[in-house]
């Protein structure tokens, strides 16, 4: 058993893959040589594509709006003691000016699912944000939403999406409390999240419990703005 445990840390980063018995091996693991190889294997891969280099980004809280009743979240829709605000487009400008200067060149727009604030005006923000700071990444951290919407999101310039999920298990109903998900609308679900990567053309980075895409490297362009998802 230990001979086995101790080959799949190799077996994964030369596949690029892992099977269910393999997680299920590694998560149970009590060797600590399995560990210590799953650790140097990580940071091995992370210093070849990231060197020593630490990424700040400045996070944007722009609505503590929400429509959904999640049971853990401070800002679920029966809260009646959270104290509600949204900012205006001049209060988010003025926020990526402070970043900005403070030398942040990724701004990440994160709020609850806030019905206010539809895709068009999603999209005004990130078109504004992008023509006067070219240089920066957005990153959008809004919620679940359509495959349409991601792809509209995209268009209009956001360059990574965050998109948490903390459970699929249906007997721990603490996730989207206020709705049911179930048999078709649970395949939608899925769908639109795995979306993300495929609108984006790049390969989705996981940082548990949440994805979102690398930021393009490549200048955008009229086709770049046009592009549509292929399955």
């Amino acid at each position: 058993m230990a001979s086995a445990e101790l080959q799949i840390p190799e077996h994964i980063q030369e596949t690029q893959n892992i099977t269910r018995e393999e997680l299920e091996m590694i998560l149970h693991t009590q060797n600590p040589l399995v560990t210590e190889e799953l650790r140097r294997r990580a940071q091995q891969t992370a210093k070849a594509i990231y060197g020593n280099k630490i990424y700040v980004r400045g996070l944007i809280e722009f609505t503590n709006y929400c429509k959904n009743n999640c049971y853990y979240c401070g800002i679920r829709c029966s809260n009646t003691d959270a104290d509600r605000y949204r900012l205006s487009l001049e209060q988010i400008l003025s926020c990526c000016e402070t970043g900005w200067n403070l030398g942040f060149r990724t701004f990440v727009l994160q709020g609850g699912e806030d019905p206010h604030f539809t895709d068009e005006h999603i999209c005004q923000i990130v078109r504004t944000i992008k023509e006067i700071y070219p240089d920066c990444a957005v990153t959008l951290s809004i919620g679940e939403k359509s495959e349409e919407s991601y792809q509209t999101y995209f268009n209009a310039g956001a360059d990574r999406y965050l998109l948490r999920h903390e459970t699929a298990d249906e007997p721990f109903r603490y996730v989207r409390t206020d709705i049911e998900v179930h048999g078709e609308e649970r395949v939608l679900t899925v769908h639109n999240r795995a979306a993300i990567p495929i609108i984006t053309k790049r390969f989705a980075c996981y940082d548990t419990p949440s994805f979102y895409s690398p930021v393009r490297k490549e200048p955008r362009d009229k086709k770049q703005k046009n592009r549509k998802i292929h399955h």
